[in-house]
């Protein structure tokens, strides 16, 4: 499971208007590693993504703040980066991807399932890798193959 964080660059009021720009929109992406146990952050998202069932319905998580299920930000420092599409239809390249090299818990209870896009080709895109992921090699190939299947390609890392 992944969790997207859709960020859109002023003066912009919507992601519709963003995406026109090839600077419009951050995202920041954290990949889901599966734990034994249940982690209870989780549930007012995964309780409130059961209450929107139709594409344009919204809910409210009450009380509800990101610093709940994201790490600190000392914990954010090894990233991979690169310009992207948005990973829902019609898939515009106006992203700049930043995705975490630290994992998220979530246990087998707790994750949505069937929603994903096939994988996209790599369109000529270059991976760039934060410096301090380089002492984290084991992780750095992890993620160049969760990379290399999410763009339907091999990366080219810098």
């Amino acid at each position: 499971m992944e969790l997207h964080i859709v960020h859109i660059k002023e003066p912009y009021g919507s992601l519709a208007e963003a995406e026109h720009d090839m600077a419009g929109i951050a995202l920041l992406a954290f990949l889901f590693e599966e734990s034994s146990d249940d982690y209870p952050p989780l549930d007012p998202i995964i309780s409130a993504l059961g209450r929107v069932q139709h594409n344009g319905s919204t809910t409210v998580i009450p009380n509800f703040q990101l610093s709940d299920i994201i790490p600190a930000a000392k914990d954010l420092h090894s990233y991979f980066r690169y310009v992207g599409s948005m990973t829902t239809p019609g898939c515009e390249q106006a992203v700049a991807w930043t995705v975490f090299h630290r994992p998220l818990s979530i246990s087998s209870r707790q994750p949505m399932t069937d929603i994903f896009r096939p994988t996209q080709p790599l369109d000529g895109r270059v991976v760039y890798r934060s410096k301090a992921s380089a002492a984290l090699p084991g992780v750095t190939r992890l993620w160049l193959g969760v990379l290399s299947a999410v763009l339907g390609t091999p990366c080219l890392i810098h």
